[in-house]
Formats: C-alpha cells, structure tokens, sequence
C-alpha cells in the first residue's frame, strides 16, 4: 500500500504517534517521541529522507514549533491561538530556523463537520467563501487545506460527510488551474525562492542579460514585469511570451530580447504541472530536452516546413501547426530530442 501510495507522487509524514489531543501540554520528551520518534521511524521503514508532520488536534503553541523545528523540514501547523497564531504564514518563522511552517488557511473537515457541527452544504458553502478570500488578490495563492480519507470513504457512506462536498471543491480548484504539490515539494520551492537571486542588465533598447542564481529552481519560472513586454527571442529555449521556465541548475544567464515579433526557434513553450526541469539546450533548430514527472510538454519548431525527426518521447499534436505536445514514458526522468536534419 505504501508503495502504491509514493508511486503516485504522494507524500508520506508523521502525524504523531498516538495522536495527542494538545500538543501545547507535551513535555519535552515527549514532543520528541511523538514527532522525532514516528518520523525517525517512518523514514527507516520506507526508507525515506526526512519526514515532516502535521500537528494532531487542538492548534500548537510557539514552544511546540521551536521545538519541533530542531527536527522536521516542515511542520504542517493549526496555528490557531489568538496570542500565538500564525495566519497564512508559509516559510521559515524565524532565521535561525530551518524548518518551514506551513499554516493551514482552510478549514479542516473534521473542524467543520464534527466539532462545528456544520452540515456537508455549510462547509462546503465556508470552503468557497475560505477560497475566494485567498484568491481575491493574487492569481496563484497558495492554498493549504487538512481533511481526512475517511470523509469521502467511510464518513460518507455513514451519512456524516458527503463524498460530493469533497469532490465538488476539488473540481472547483482545478478548473482555476491550480496545481496539487505536496508538502515537502511545497516546502521545497518556498526554500528556492528564498535562496534564489535576480540582477537584470539591459544591454540597449531591446536586448536585456539576466543572471540568475539559486539551488532547486527546476520548477522556478522568472516572469518578467511588465504585461506590455514578450519575449520575442532568447538564448535559454525554455520560455513562453512572458515566463522563462528556469532548471535544476545553481546559475542561469539569459539573454532576450523583447518584442512582439516573435523570431523563430524550436523551445519549450510549457511544461506539465509539478514537472521538473532539468535541462535543455539547442541551437535553434534542434533541441534537447530532460525533465522530471508525467504530462505533456509543449514544444514549438522553428518552421513546419523543415524535416525534424522526435526520440524519446511519444508526440502528440495541437491545434497550432506549429506546437505538439512531447509525452514522457517515465515519471523520473525523461530525455527528449527533436533533430533537424544537419542539426544537433
């Protein structure tokens, strides 16, 4: 079951080990057996880096997050005493700290239904409300919500909750485009946007070099600032009008130009939801790309007139002559060459 569930691109943690009503009351030794302990556990078993955790019960109080910041790389937290509370707060709360606190911003299911006493239409009615009051203001927020499998399995089937509430909300999520990450990945890109920096050097009117620095940027984009400006050329082939898409790599220099004439070369134009970049490189022609996860990439050529020829990945096309999506046989790694007769 385990392996079926990380086969998915599920995370596993800890959610202590005997699930204490209040954590805020925990001793010392015993914060370290219910977090240390299980997560210590779990990743011996399944053979797994560090695990994070989510907190059982009543919200936590501070000393419990100093603490558990000694061993965790995340801590999905309640966050919800007044004095002590820690609202939509995402990243490392204090400097010395290398673990990331993860606030939840919406309502847990078991807080709604069996502590509120809210019926399945009310919470789902206060998930609506909770996600057009984060979305309000920025196109992408980020959107951490606890429920349990028991909601839409045997809750539901009891006729406490209701598989469609649950169904009904993720639904909604999606069709905004929103994309599913899991805690650590989340944690992960919050540490690469923290350590990442950005100097732009505009060489003349038109032509800007930008040197980016950072460690885990493969699912990083830059965008540039102003929506008047596309990127009309480029030495880094992994880009669309606005966004580069940046690689697994510590150092990229990028050249552009901005335009609205477009000048032709084969690059990524889009990657697939929580893919990985992890290289690409051409010479305008023919391009080599390597990524991480499943989906489809979408690339465009540089003429529909030249004679290309695709290794590495199934084809698939699109309503643009030409675009064509490149679909990945493998959810780690996948290489994919598009080559241009006296190309690379």
């Amino acid at each position: 079951l385990y392996k079926r569930l990380l086969g998915g691109q599920n995370e596993i943690g800890t959610h202590s080990w005997t699930h204490p009503h209040d954590t805020a009351k925990l001793s010392l030794a015993e914060l370290k057996y219910e977090f240390r302990a299980s997560a210590k556990e779990i990743s011996a078993r399944l053979n797994l880096p560090p695990v994070g955790a989510a907190i059982p019960g009543r919200p936590e109080s501070y000393r419990v997050i100093q603490t558990l910041s000694l061993w965790l790389p995340y801590l999905s937290g309640r966050s919800g005493r007044i004095e002590e509370s820690f609202p939509n707060a995402f990243g490392r709360l204090e400097p010395s700290h290398t673990m990331y606190y993860l606030s939840l911003n919406l309502s847990p299911d078991f807080t709604l239904i069996d502590v509120q006493k809210k019926t399945t239409e009310q919470a789902l009615s206060i998930w609506k409300e909770e996600l057009h009051a984060e979305s309000e203001y920025v196109p992408e927020p980020i959107l951490h919500w606890l429920w349990h499998d028991y909601g839409p399995t045997t809750e539901s089937q009891k006729g406490k909750y209701n598989k469609a509430m649950f169904q009904e909300f993720v639904e909604m999520v999606f069709k905004k485009g929103y994309e599913f990450v899991t805690a650590i990945d989340l944690k992960n890109r919050l540490f690469a946007f923290e350590s990442t920096s950005l100097k732009e050097f505009k060489k003349n009117e038109k032509t800007y070099r930008v040197l980016v620095e950072g460690a885990q940027t493969g699912k990083g984009v830059l965008e540039l600032h102003e929506p008047s400006k596309k990127i009309g050329w480029s030495d880094w082939l992994a880009h669309d009008d606005r966004r580069f898409f940046l690689a697994q790599k510590n150092k990229h220099q990028i050249k552009y130009k901005n335009s609205n004439e477009r000048e032709s070369q084969t690059h990524v134009r889009a990657l697939p939801k929580g893919a990985t970049l992890v290289d690409v490189r051409g010479d305008g022609g023919s391009l080599m790309v390597v990524w991480k996860g499943s989906g489809k990439l979408r690339v465009r050529l540089r003429s529909v007139i030249e004679n290309y020829s695709i290794t590495g990945c199934l084809v698939e096309p699109t309503n643009v002559p030409q675009e064509f999506f490149l679909m990945g046989q493998k959810i780690e790694l996948n290489t994919c060459k598009i080559l241009l007769k006296n190309g690379l």
